[in-house]
């Protein structure tokens, strides 16, 4: 199994390793948290989940549509409000 190749953020292209030290006096439950914040404040699940499957770029289009067309509907609902 090809595993997907993981956008590094500010790292560059190359998918690098996520790595997280342990500091002085931290638990690991502290240690498991902190790594939990920086995988999904890079992003690495979310890009996971959308590579899983091919998306044409005119589908992709299509579904960015349909997300800012539903903003703008909650938005005007809150507006009336």
């Amino acid at each position: 199994m090809r595993l997907p190749r993981i956008r590094g953020g500010e790292r560059g292209d190359a998918a690098q390793m996520l790595k997280v030290d342990l500091r002085d006096g931290e638990s690991g439950d502290q240690l498991l948290n902190r790594f939990t914040k920086l995988v999904q404040k890079d992003g690495i699940l979310r890009e996971v989940k959308a590579r899983r499957h091919f998306i044409s770029a005119g589908e992709r289009e299509r579904i960015a549509q349909r997300k800012a067309a539903a903003r703008r509907r909650r938005r005007k609902v809150r507006l009336r409000d």
